[in-house]
C-alpha cells in the first residue's frame, strides 16, 4: 500500500470590505456552489456563527485561526478559518477541514502546499509496516531574485506555481512536498535510497532547467538540491531537513543546478572551517594579526628595493600561524577582504614609520580577487594612503595572483589605472602558474611580474625551466615590465638569474621574513656586505628605484 500523508481539505476565499470577491474551486465544492462573487461573506456562515472579520486580520502576517461553521445545502460544515491581508488590501481566507487540519495549521495560499514537512510520528502513523528508510530533500531555486526583479512579484508567483507543477509531476505519488521558504521547497520521499533519489532528482532538476514562460518571455530557473538519507534508525525529519539544507548550500556553492547528498564528514569539516572563520574575525578584532617583511634586493647593485608584507596570526593557543594555516578557510569569503584591508593599512603604517627614520621603501601587499573587484576599493585605498601624505611614488605596491578569479577584466584594468594615479604600482604575482598569463599581460596594465618560485628553484638543474625563465624575462623587457624572481635560495641561483637578465630577487637565500623593527638593521648589514659584490661593482651608480609606474 503506498504511503500517503493525510492532507486536509483546503479552500480559499478573498474578501474586500466584507464582500466576497473570489472563491477557488475547492471552496465552490465545499459550499456546493453557494459561494458567489459579490455576496456578503457572512452569508456563507451557518446561523449563529461569527467569521470573516477583516478588522481582526493584522496588517502583516496571518491573523488568528478560529473554528467556524459554514452553511451548505446539506447543513453545517466545520472548518478552521484564518485570514491574511494581501498587498492590495484584500484579505485571503484559508479554510481547512479533515485529517491533518489541526496539525498543518496554515497552507501556503499561492501553492496550496503545507508550510512544513510531516514529522516521523505523522509519517509512521499511516503505515501498517515499518518504514525501512526515507530521504528528505531541500530544493533552493537558482536565480529567483533575478526573476522577481525582472518580472515583479506576479511573475515570480507564476514561476513558483509552474515549479510546483513540475515537481508534483516528477515526484512519486507518496512523496510529501512543502514550501518552506520564498523560493525553497522540501520533500519527504518514503522508502527512497541514494540510487532512487539520484535518478529521481536528476530528472526533477532537469525539468526545472527547461525554459519557463513568463509574459511570453522564456527564462531559465534551475535549482540546487540537497538530500539527507535516513535508514531504519536515524534522526528526526527536522534534523534531516537541516542536513539537506546544508547539502543544498554546497550544491549552490558548486554552481547550482545539481544534486548534493549530505556527507557527515564533509559537514564536520565545514563546521570546523566556520569555527575557524569566526575565530579569525575575533582575532582581527583583538589585534592578534601582524605583518612580517621579506626584503627584495637588486642583485646587480647590491641594494634593497623594497619588502613584501606577509600576514601572521599570533594565535593564543596555537602560537604563530602562517598564511597557509588560515587563508584557505577564508577564500571566497568576506573575511579575506577584511584581512586584505587590514594588511594594507598595516603595510602603509610600516612604510610611513620607515620613511620617518630616513628610509623610503616600497612595501608590497598581496590582494585577493574579491577585494580587487570591489567598486569601493579605490576610495578606501585613498583613505588609507591619506595617513601617509608625504609618501613617495611606489611606496605601496599591490601584488595580484594571475590565477585569481578575476571575473571582470575591464573592472580590474580600470582599478589598476586608478592605482597608477594614486602612485600605487600593481604587479602580477606567481607569473607562469596559471593558464592565462599572456591574456593577463595583454589586458591588465601592470607594472611588473614576479616569477613563480617553482621555475626559479630549478633554474640550475632544469634546462626547460631555464628556457621558460629566459623567455619570460625577454618578454618582460620588451614590454618594459620589471621582473622579480621569487624563491632565490642560494648565491648560485642569483648568479644564474643575473646571467638571464633578471636582477631583482627575494627568497630565503637572501633573507627570511622579519618583524618591522628588524628591517632597517638588516638593510644596513646587507648593503655593507651584499651577496653578489662583483655584480654590485658593475652598477652604473645610484640605488635602484622601486617598482616603476608606467
Amino acid at each position: 500500500m503506498p504511503f500517503r500523508v493525510p492532507r486536509p481539505v483546503v479552500c480559499h476565499f478573498r474578501t474586500v470590505a466584507g464582500v466576497l470577491r473570489w472563491a477557488d474551486a475547492a471552496a465552490q465544492a465545499l459550499t456546493a456552489g453557494t459561494a458567489q462573487a459579490g455576496m456578503k461573506a457572512r452569508a456563507l456562515l451557518a446561523p449563529g456563527e461569527r467569521g470573516f472579520e477583516e478588522a481582526e486580520v493584522p496588517p502583516v502576517g496571518p491573523g488568528p485561526a478560529c473554528w467556524v461553521g459554514l452553511r451548505t445545502p446539506k447543513g453545517r460544515v466545520q472548518v478552521e478559518l484564518r485570514g491574511e491581508r494581501a498587498d492590495d488590501g484584500s484579505v485571503l481566507w484559508t479554510a481547512s477541514r479533515g485529517p491533518g487540519a489541526e496539525v498543518l495549521h496554515r497552507l501556503d495560499p499561492l501553492t496550496r502546499l503545507p508550510g512544513r514537512l510531516p514529522s516521523l510520528p505523522e509519517l509512521f502513523a499511516h503505515r501498517n509496516t515499518p518504514m525501512p528508510r526515507l530521504a528528505v530533500v531541500y530544493l533552493d531555486l537558482d536565480r529567483f531574485r533575478e526573476i522577481n526583479a525582472r518580472f515583479g512579484p506576479s511573475g515570480g508567483d507564476a514561476v513558483l506555481l509552474e515549479v510546483v507543477h513540475r515537481l508534483q509531476l516528477g515526484l512519486p505519488e507518496d512523496a510529501a512536498l512543502a514550501r518552506v521558504g520564498g523560493d525553497e521547497f522540501a520533500a519527504v520521499l518514503p522508502g527512497a535510497g541514494r540510487p532512487e533519489c539520484q535518478d529521481l532528482l536528476d530528472y526533477c532538476v532537469g525539468r526545472l532547467c527547461e525554459d519557463f514562460q513568463v509574459y511570453g518571455q522564456p527564462l531559465t530557473v534551475g535549482a540546487s538540491v540537497g538530500v539527507a538519507l535516513r535508514e531504519q534508525e536515524g534522526p528526526s525529519v527536522e534534523v534531516l531537513l537541516r542536513q539537506a539544507r546544508q547539502a543544498a548550500f554546497g550544491a549552490k556553492r558548486a554552481g547550482g543546478g545539481q544534486v548534493n547528498f549530505f556527507d557527515a564528514q564533509e559537514h564536520a569539516h565545514e563546521q570546523q572551517a566556520a569555527l575557524l572563520r569566526q575565530r579569525i574575525a575575533e582575532g582581527l578584532e583583538a589585534g592578534e594579526f601582524f605583518l612580517v617583511f621579506q626584503p627584495k634586493v637588486d642583485m646587480r647593485r647590491g641594494t634593497i628595493v623594497g619588502v613584501e608584507a606577509l600576514s601572521r596570526w599570533r594565535h593564543p593557543e596555537r602560537g604563530e600561524l602562517q598564511p597557509a594555516d588560515f587563508v584557505p578557510s577564508i577564500e571566497d569569503h568576506e573575511l579575506a577582504e577584511q584581512l586584505n584591508e587590514w594588511a594594507l593599512g598595516a603595510a602603509i603604517e610600516a612604510a610611513r614609520n620607515w620613511a620617518a627614520q630616513g628610509r623610503r621603501l616600497s612595501v608590497s601587499v598581496n590582494v585577493s580577487a574579491g577585494l580587487l573587484m570591489r567598486p569601493d576599493l579605490v576610495p578606501r585605498l585613498w583613505s588609507l594612503l591619506e595617513c601617509f601624505p608625504e609618501r613617495h611614488p611606489g611606496a605601496l605596491v599591490l601584488e595580484i595572483l594571475e590565477t585569481s578569479a578575476i571575473r571582470d577584466m575591464g573592472l580590474a584594468a580600470a582599478f589598476i589605472e586608478s592605482c597608477r594615479h594614486l602612485g600605487v604600482a600593481v604587479v602580477m604575482d606567481d607569473f607562469g602558474t596559471g593558464y592565462s598569463s599572456l591574456a593577463y599581460l595583454r589586458r591588465l596594465p601592470v607594472s611588473g611580474l614576479k616569477l613563480d618560485q617553482s621555475f626559479v628553484r630549478n633554474v640550475l638543474t632544469d634546462a626547460q625551466d631555464r628556457a621558460i625563465l629566459q623567455g619570460v624575462i625577454s618578454l618582460a623587457a620588451a614590454l618594459n615590465l620589471e621582473v622579480t624572481a621569487e624563491g632565490v635560495e642560494t648565491r648560485e641561483h642569483g648568479e644564474a638569474l643575473l646571467a638571464l637578465g633578471c636582477h631583482l630577487a627575494q627568497g630565503f637565500g637572501i633573507a627570511r621574513p622579519m618583524p618591522a623593527e628588524q628591517v632597517l638593521t638588516w638593510i644596513d648589514a646587507y648593503e655593507a656586505y651584499p651577496l653578489w659584490p662583483a655584480s654590485a661593482a658593475d652598477a652604473a651608480g645610484g640605488p635602484a628605484p622601486g617598482p616603476s609606474l608606467p
